[in-house]
């Protein structure tokens, strides 16, 4: 009995253990794979795009706050699109996958500019 209860025993702290380093080693991966914080998208100021919207259907009470909302709308976008490139210009993802492989090729053979200018491009036409 003494030895069946410690065999019992040390699986159970085994596999305490085990779990504990996979709930560390999950949350490491959650926050590994979370996506970067984005000031623009992950808080109200998300709603500035839609001041165009906003300044339209008040056209005809206010017709001088069209062409302003338009601006706010269009700053905004801009402004998203900037702070897209510059995360990418700063990206660490691809800075170690430019090795050679046994071919004698880049793995990734796109420049840090065209990546740049990628995700500007995808950020204004979203």
């Amino acid at each position: 009995k003494a030895l069946i209860k410690s065999k019992v025993n040390s699986l159970t702290f085994r596999n305490m253990a085990h779990d504990s380093k996979d709930g560390e080693e999950k949350a490491n991966e959650d926050a590994s794979n979370k996506p970067p914080y984005n000031i623009f998208r992950d808080t109200p100021i998300r709603f500035f795009g839609y001041a165009n919207e906003v300044g339209e259907s008040f056209r005809y009470q206010f017709p001088k706050l069209v062409r302003p909302s338009y601006i706010v709308a269009f700053g905004y976008c801009g402004m998203d699109a900037i702070q897209s490139g510059c995360n990418e210009w700063e990206s660490t993802k691809y800075r170690n996958s430019s090795s050679i492989n046994k071919s004698g090729s880049t793995w990734n053979n796109e420049s840090k500019e065209v990546r740049t200018a990628k995700a500007v491009f995808d950020t204004l036409i979203w």
